[in-house]
């Protein structure tokens, strides 16, 4: 993790070893200034081994997708959000209390765009889980209280459900505040198919690998460019396509979520922004968006049309492969590609060993001498 407290603990461990000694420094952001130079302090003339590439593009084999629905609060809005299960959202509207009930006639008109937001978001999550069909599919939220609250609308609509359509609403957490011990358990439930989904946060799901993962959704945009790469870069692996979905309010229409001041948990009761004490801010999604098409200025982006959802041929095709495809297919189409960069990587492994041990021999004749 790209960030001074990852820093300050290598540069710690590396300050104990022995001089001379050979380092190699592995990192999921290699295209970072910092990792950069860290690798320039730690190690020694080193070799850049990059099986990723540059940022600023997506594989091939990631198909970015994008739901936009408007946000206005017309009848066909107003049924679609009060349906049953009803989503209890963040209470940022609600005084800061889960149970309580939204009185619409108290927000102003930003404030009513950003609850609606908040309660049509988990509505076009069940439709795509209804039309993609994917056996495993992983979602990334803002916080901790999105993943529990997201859990209790999945749990409740399996309750509401038959059971041969429960297991389509089967999930797990995978977030910072659940016990290492839960997080092991829930990804292991996850990786042998026991649940369908896992709902995760950045952080908490940082360094996981889930082979042959066919499906990516963004429940919230991330803040920056690089998270949204790293998330959906957990799709596309292997030479096996996978389509990576966003879920964001059209332009101009903006959330309010918690952005906790140092030592408060959400929810609060203080709801003032964070610049003025208080433990909100004013999520831009649009804006986040710019941000991301500008740094993949090559990309494009499939656009999945609000309220009839109805997929791209592409994608379309895209699942349906995924859905078909057996495990020895897989394994044969990307054998081959995995080979030749272990080859690689093997060849680099020896010419550096044999290079330090000469260089050691070296310096104990010069020594001798």
């Amino acid at each position: 993790m790209a960030d001074n407290d990852s820093f300050n603990h290598v540069n710690r461990i590396t300050a104990k070893l022995p001089v001379g000694v050979q380092t190699c420094l592995f990192s999921a952001t290699l295209h970072d200034q910092s990792v950069r130079k860290l690798a320039g302090k730690i190690c020694f003339h080193p070799s850049v081994v990059d099986l990723v590439g540059d940022t600023r593009s997506l594989p091939n084999t990631i198909v970015p997708c994008l739901v936009r629905p408007p946000i206005h609060l017309d009848q066909s809005i107003d049924a679609i959000i009060h349906q049953e299960p009803c989503y209890r959202t963040d209470a940022v509207h609600l005084g800061g209390l889960l149970n309580e009930k939204v009185c619409w006639d108290s927000l102003d008109k930003d404030e009513c765009s950003s609850e609606t937001v908040k309660l049509i978001k988990p509505i076009i999550l069940l439709d795509l889980l209804e039309k993609t069909q994917m056996d495993q599919i992983l979602i990334f939220v803002r916080t901790n209280l999105d993943a529990g609250l997201l859990e209790t609308f999945l749990i409740s609509k399996a309750k509401q459900s038959s059971k041969m359509l429960a297991n389509s609403y089967s999930c797990k957490v995978l977030a910072g505040k659940r016990s290492m011990e839960e997080r092991n358990k829930n990804l292991k439930a996850f990786k042998d198919g026991d649940v369908r989904i896992l709902i995760a946060t950045d952080v908490a799901a940082r360094g996981i690998d889930i082979p042959d993962l066919p499906c990516v959704i963004n429940y919230t945009l991330p803040d920056n460019p690089t998270t949204y790469i790293h998330r959906v870069g957990r799709v596309g692996r292997n030479g096996r396509k996978g389509v990576a979905i966003s879920i964001i309010a059209a332009d101009g229409i903006k959330e309010k979520v918690w952005y906790c001041q140092t030592g408060n948990t959400p929810p609060c009761t203080d709801r003032r922004l964070f610049e003025n004490g208080g433990n909100c801010i004013w999520y831009d999604e649009p804006s986040l968006l710019q941000n991301i098409r500008k740094k993949l200025n090559t990309v494009v982006f499939h656009e999945v049309p609000f309220p009839n959802m109805t997929l791209p041929v592409e994608i379309k095709a895209i699942l349906k492969s995924a859905r078909l495809s057996s495990s020895q297919e897989v394994a044969s189409g990307s054998l081959l590609t995995n080979n030749q960069q272990v080859r690689d990587l093997v060849a680099l492994e020896k010419k550096s060993q044999s290079e330090y041990f000469n260089l050691k021999l070296c310096l104990q004749s010069y020594t001798n001498v």
